[in-house]
């Protein structure tokens, strides 16, 4: 049994797609191991969202590298996608992964022990079209569980790469949605947390279009687990009636993630943010009007320095 080792930096979306190749790992008979033991394969799953997480996903080469020099090293995700020359020139990398590409591992792994596979492989993320959709039903360490419903970003902050990483916004039909989470509530979650590049997005790319908010009518009714969580909502994707049935909901939690970035009109105009100051302040305190127990977390970006793309 071969053994294998995943550590995962950045996001909710990476943390799922991370638990769903240590899944498919096991299903296929491999053993996984926490990171810097001895293990036989190393999977980094990158992030490239700031220059600092670039400095990590290179740091964790190095120290797979220096615990086991005999793993085969395998960097995956969004820092190979957008440079996948920052490692060429690293010997002890021995696969650059792509985000099209990443689910593919488990299924790859006998070709690449070979030797008999190119060391890149990096497409052209804009191209997907399609949301890949990932079986996952077990989760490592969680009392509660991730579903990855939306992927990729239509919109262009000036400080942010990720379109570039992760391709345009698509998403998992809503009877995909469904289907998911009700075998969650049968392997006995209680939570489910709803993630996503740009959750607010979610089904503007089906045809019919299915916005978040309908989806989210849609399973109050559905046999799914008692408490149903969004990982992040941009500010512009809030509506009146989106928070009229936040405020009314069974299920969704009443806490809420936004990224405000910033609370000054000059530093969000270069942010391309597409609201101001008066916008944020009149949306915290609609919310808070409509849902006086909601709990709000933010990020906010200090010193912003400009174009990061």
């Amino acid at each position: 049994m071969k053994t294998v080792a995943i550590a995962t930096l950045g996001c909710k979306v990476n943390q799922f797609e991370s638990e769903a190749l240590m899944e498919a790992l096991e299903q296929r008979g491999y053993a996984l191991v926490p990171f810097g033991e001895d293990a036989e394969i190393t999977i980094i799953n990158t992030c490239t969202v700031t220059h600092r997480a670039d400095f990590q996903s290179k740091q964790m080469v190095r120290r797979a590298f220096r615990s086991n020099p005999k793993s085969l090293i395998i960097v995956a995700g969004c820092y190979p996608q957008v440079d996948p020359g920052a490692f060429e020139k690293m010997k002890e990398v021995r696969l650059l992964v792509g985000n099209r590409e990443k689910n593919q591992i488990p299924n790859l792994l006998s070709l690449i022990q070979k030797g008999t596979f190119p060391r890149v492989q990096v497409g052209d993320i804009q191209e997907e079209s399609f949301f890949s959709e990932i079986s996952l039903h077990s989760f490592h360490r969680h009392t509660r569980a991730f579903l990855k419903i939306q992927d990729g970003c239509n919109a262009r902050c000036s400080y942010c790469i990720v379109p570039h990483a992760r391709g345009r916004s698509r998403s998992l039909p809503p009877d995909k949605v469904v289907e998911h989470i009700k075998l969650l509530k049968e392997r006995g979650f209680k939570e489910v947390v709803f993630t996503g590049i740009h959750l607010g997005a979610y089904g503007l790319d089906l045809s019919p279009p299915f916005p978040l908010e309908k989806l989210l009518r849609q399973l109050e009714k559905e046999e799914t687990p008692d408490r149903i969580r969004l990982s992040s909502i941009e500010p512009g994707d809030f509506s009146s009636t989106f928070i009229s049935f936040l405020s009314q909901s069974t299920k969704v939690c009443p806490h809420l993630h936004i990224p405000i970035q910033s609370g000054a009109d000059e530093i969000l105009r270069k942010m391309n943010r597409n609201y101001d100051r008066s916008f944020l302040s009149d949306l915290i305190q609609a919310l808070h009007q409509k849902i006086p127990k909601l709990s709000i977390g933010a990020d906010i970006i200090v010193d912003f320095l400009g174009d990061r793309r």
